[in-house]
């Protein structure tokens, strides 16, 4: 027999588990600095024209970013409230990464300082303005607004941080509530790191008092717990020095490596018990186990590893990530099993069972039922999937950050209540470029319309522009009250009140307003639609009001739209598109290589008709419970596909082995039942466990990713003790 790359390992098994072992630990202080990032450039798709749109919006604006501070306002606003709020101001403002910092008491020191806090208190209860900007709609709270620096050069995860701060040494007995996309990308970092401390040993901690119980001896949990934490820690490794970071989705890639990793080792020890008791010597038990499931292990591994790599074809980038890095740790694992079982399986032997394999009374019996059922078990099993396909009509996509937090999240508790009378935590924005002069009362005329009508959609809390600062220069230049909020009725009026607003709310007219490279009078306006917290179906429906009303522009204007909500329209687009190419992807790959595992068309197909099932199964309940897919709960069907075949694999294995050698069809079930079905019963429940574990973690996409994937887990193990051996009785009869 030629020399094996197995034979090479064990001729010198302690030298090679010594060599993986150095370069284990040297890898792992590279873990280290391991990063999190959930910033939104993370999520979006950067090659759609969507991402072009915005780019050209960053280079004119900067950034659309803010941070929103709210604070529950006093009954009067008094001159040392004011100061107070001055003082907070400059320290915000001190903060590197923001640009300026607006507020009530910014308002007072520029227009109100002469005239005195009661008209102050006048322009605040009646002028539009400031109306859900810096005043909530009730009246009830106030808000400051600080205005980021372009998202790139930014560390938002500090500069809360710094917010924090100085909100603590100036209002230290004050409640305030922070809002904005920094502060959900911060929210996002946090609980990801607070996820990734608790979960994996959770999981850990759990599949480690099943494999004691599997096992009965300490050599079940040592054995793979050195072997797959190799392959955990090479992954995680390459991960970093790729340059990659931790995000939502892939928190959860060392607890699914952990347990999907256990598979091998479990089959390994499993099936090395086995022969011990059927009089093996040790060495010879280890050297038979390795080679008999080195080729079902593989093609389990590198199908498992296709399923996940079929996440490659969504358009999200941390989706990506996971199917990439998740697809090589689970080849990585593989590895690391076959290289240090020789060696460990020496150093903590196996334990034989007292008795042999093939009397275990519940599998007979369920070999008992499947043969007098099968007929009924494979229309029950077809009957269900219709069922479960037509529910998939009901599922729908869900891409609001926001619902990504569990309902008692203190971010979620801010936006559903706090700022139910101010904003969202992303605006659209609107580009318009005039091919004239913009100071003109045809244009900002028009913008201003445009402005009006989309404020009276739903969910929208405010229009900005700047009209809005010309409107309050008018005001000003004729000493008029909050009441007389509008556009001067002559060009002249409107070029000097144009001319004011340059002159003295140039730092906010910057904000809206990009003048040409050749002509300053030329130039590209900004409206910025601040919505409230929503849905991303309502997101959906008030983009496309806003680009009715912008199609209704003549072309020489350019209008466009653009900003975070488009981007997470698209995404939310997406998913489903995703679901669909994931899916179809992982059985253009896992059928072949299933076909050239069992050198059989015939049985490839037989194999992937079962496991149609969990994903529907999974899906289908999804619908039904009006469970959104989500940038992790979208990862489902490709993954349960590719990890629900490990156990057909290992069952049609040794069926088609058992068949070939001569076996009758009923006996060939029951044996091949016998022998890998304690191993699959086993490596399901730590899987589905493991998956479990992630209804623990604080992102609501993640709790449903865990829960239904499990329900697939343990649908698909069903699907390969039950309809698989019912459906080969049908057909191989």
């Amino acid at each position: 027999m030629p020399l094996t790359v197995f034979d090479r390992i064990d001729r010198r098994p302690h030298l090679w588990a010594a060599i993986l072992v150095v370069v284990t630990l040297a890898l792992g202080s590279v873990l280290v600095d391991l990063r999190v990032n959930n910033s939104i450039e993370v999520w979006i798709d950067r090659d759609g024209e969507a991402y072009g749109t915005y780019r050209e919006f960053l280079d004119a604006f900067g950034s659309e970013e803010y941070i929103l501070l709210v604070y529950e306002l006093p009954a009067e606003v008094e001159l040392d409230f004011l100061q107070a709020l001055t003082d907070l101001r400059w320290s915000l403002e001190e903060i590197p990464g923001i640009q300026r910092a607006q507020c009530l008491s910014t308002v007072y020191s520029r227009f109100f300082s002469l005239l005195g806090i009661d008209a102050f208190r006048s322009e605040l209860r009646e002028s539009p303005l400031y109306r859900d900007f810096l005043v909530s709609s009730d009246g009830r709270y106030g808000a400051i607004w600080l205005v980021l620096g372009g998202r790139e050069q930014i560390d938002r995860g500090s500069i809360v941080g710094a917010v924090h701060t100085a909100i603590d040494d100036n209002w230290p007995d004050k409640q305030v509530y922070l809002a904005g996309s920094p502060v959900i990308d911060e929210a996002l970092d946090s609980g990801s790191r607070r996820s990734a401390l608790k979960l994996f040993p959770l999981v850990f901690l759990l599949s480690a008092v099943l494999l004691i119980a599997f096992f009965q001896r300490p050599y079940g949990l040592l054995v793979p717990s050195v072997s797959v934490g190799a392959g955990i820690v090479w992954t995680l490794a390459l991960l970093q020095m790729t340059g990659h970071a931790i995000n939502m989705v892939t928190v959860t890639l060392a607890p699914l490596l952990w347990v999907l990793g256990l598979s091998t080792s479990i089959h390994l020890l499993s099936r090395c018990r086995q022969l011990l008791a059927a009089g093996m010597e040790l060495e010879q038990a280890i050297r038979e186990a390795m080679r008999e499931l080195a080729r079902p292990c593989i093609y389990s591994a590198v199908t498992t590893a296709m399923g996940f790599g079929s996440l490659m074809a969504s358009s999200m980038l941390p989706v990506r990530e996971m199917g990439l890095f998740s697809a090589l740790g689970i080849l990585l694992c593989l590895v690391s099993n076959f290289v240090l079982f020789p060696s460990l399986a020496r150093l903590f032997p196996p334990r034989p069972r007292s008795t042999t394999v093939e009397d275990h009374p519940v599998l007979a019996a369920l070999g008992r039922f499947v043969a007098r059922r099968a007929g009924w078990i494979v229309a029950g099993s077809a009957v269900l999937a219709v069922v479960l396909l037509l529910s998939l009509f009901r599922l729908r996509a869900e891409s609001n950050v926001i619902d990504f937090f569990k309902h008692d999240a203190p971010i979620a508790v801010t936006y559903r209540e706090i700022l139910a009378n101010f904003t969202g935590p992303y605006s659209v924005e609107i580009l318009l470029t005039p091919p004239g002069d913009v100071a003109t009362l045809e244009v900002l005329g028009r913008v201003d319309q445009l402005g009006q009508r989309i404020a009276k959609n739903d969910g929208v809390a405010k229009v900005i522009s700047a009209v809005d600062f010309v409107k309050k220069s008018h005001q000003r230049a004729l000493l008029a009250g909050p009441s007389v909020h509008q556009l001067p009725d002559t060009e002249k009026a409107l070029v000097e009140a144009w001319q004011d607003t340059t002159a003295n709310l140039d730092e906010e007219l910057r904000g809206f307003y990009e003048p040409g490279s050749d002509d300053p009078n030329r130039g590209t306006l900004r409206l910025s639609v601040l919505a409230q917290p929503m849905s991303s179906e309502q997101h959906r429906q008030l983009l496309a009001a806003i680009r009715s009303e912008l199609d209704a522009f003549e072309a020489s204007w350019h209008p466009r739209s653009t900003g975070i909500v488009p981007l997470l329209v698209e995404m939310q687009e997406r998913l489903l598109e995703s679901q669909i190419r994931s899916i179809l992807l992982a059985f253009l790959l896992i059928g072949p290589v299933i076909a050239l595992l069992l050198r059989s068309v015939r049985y490839a197909g037989i194999s992937l008709a079962p496991n149609l099932t969990p994903i529907l199964l999974a899906l289908g309940t999804m619908a039904w419970f009006d469970v959104a897919l989500d940038p992790a709960t979208v990862m489902i069907a490709g993954i349960a596909l590719g990890i629900g075949v490990d156990d057909t694999i290992h069952f049609l294995t040794r069926y088609v082995t058992l068949r070939r050698e001569g076996m009758a069809l009923g006996p060939a079930v029951d044996s091949g039942l016998q022998t890998v079905g304690r191993a699959m019963v086993r490596t399901s429940v730590i899987t589905a466990l493991g998956f479990f574990v992630l209804c623990f973690a604080e992102f609501l996409p993640l709790l449903y990713f865990g829960l239904f994937t499990a329900i697939a887990m343990l649908a698909a193990l069903f699907a390969s003790l039950v309809i698989l051996p019912a459906l080969l009785l049908l057909v191989e009869s």
